[in-house]
């Protein structure tokens, strides 16, 4: 998740990057989308790092073909700096920047084609159809990779870059906190545009039995790792007057049983802000009971939703 930090910073007034003028962020770009294999361009955007052979005699044509000659280009131009041996790191904050910003929807096109990203965004409040579009546009249309759970960090988040300003939020991911702790993914509304403020925390297994276990203590991670504290903190301040909602959303994700793809699994409960605080209260009245956090926080949410809906799968945190 290192490309995300850089989406702290105000993305209305991004950097100007001497570089741009350059004319070889379009050449980058194209070639992202004409290479046949971006396997080590994936690592280096989710992890920001990778090991490649630097090949100094790439040419315009060979970055479309081969991504250690892209990778190559990349070093040069500026974007990637040697850290040590063969393994190379994206050098600071202003790249970071614009590698999510322009290059990450460039993947996301060429990953997923054919997906609907705006079905998402448009759905994106409403749990039952958020997850079912999420299911059909993005894993439903791959079949079962071994991705790291950085990689399903940057599903859920790229599709939030291609808003346009004025809509409902401003996206924050590995958000921290004045305990020192990040939050996956942070949504903020925009005034005007939403009152629902979102903290999402993404988790992966391998194993769909042990699901409603991971939902359990990644709520668990919202509340001991002071994520709750931190917006409530925040909401006090005058710009955020306009928050109301504050909805606290895990998403799961772990191969059907066939592990012939990836499948999601969702729960959401909100809050009002004086739920919020009860709900803090409530896990620090009860240490020791944490395998029960779910049960507990149920009564003082104002709503609960969640993917598979219980109606459709009699067991909702069971993939199948």
């Amino acid at each position: 998740m290192h490309c995300l930090n850089a989406l702290n910073q105000n993305m209305d007034d991004p950097y100007s990057y001497y570089w741009i003028d350059s004319g070889s962020t379009k050449i980058i770009e194209d070639a992202i989308m004409e290479i046949p294999e971006i396997k080590k361009i994936e690592d280096l955007m989710m992890n920001g790092q990778v090991e490649f052979k630097y090949n100094n005699a790439f040419t315009f044509s060979s970055i479309k073909t081969n991504e250690e000659d892209l990778l190559s280009l990349l070093l040069n131009a500026g974007y990637i700096t040697n850290f040590e041996n063969s393994i190379y790191k994206i050098p600071n904050q202003e790249v970071n920047f614009y590698i999510f910003k322009n290059l990450f929807p460039i993947w996301l096109k060429k990953r997923y084609p054919e997906s609907n990203i705006k079905l998402l965004l448009t759905n994106f409040e409403n749990i039952p159809q958020y997850g079912k579009a999420f299911q059909n546009e993005f894993l439903d249309k791959k079949g079962y990779e071994n991705h790291s759970e950085s990689y399903f960090k940057i599903l859920v988040a790229s599709p939030f870059v291609t808003l346009p300003k004025n809509d409902a939020y401003k996206l924050y991911s590995e958000q921290t906190t004045d305990a020192k702790t990040r939050i996956d993914v942070l949504l903020s509304p925009i005034n005007g545009k939403s009152n629902s403020v979102f903290i999402l925390e993404l988790k992966k297994t391998e194993s769909s039995e042990k699901i409603e276990k991971i939902i359990n203590d990644a709520f668990v991670q919202v509340f001991s790792r002071k994520y709750a504290d931190y917006v409530l903190e925040r909401a006090e301040e005058q710009e955020n007057s306009h928050w109301k909602n504050f909805c606290i959303r895990v998403l799961v994700f772990s191969p059907n049983q066939l592990k012939n793809k990836w499948t999601i699994t969702i729960k959401e409960l909100i809050f009002d802000k004086e739920g919020l605080q009860k709900a803090c209260e409530t896990y620090e009245q009860n240490k020791g009971m944490e395998d029960s956090l779910i049960e507990l926080l149920t009564p003082i949410a104002s709503s609960i939703s969640e993917y598979p809906c219980k109606s459709e799968n009699s067991s909702s945190f069971k993939n199948t």
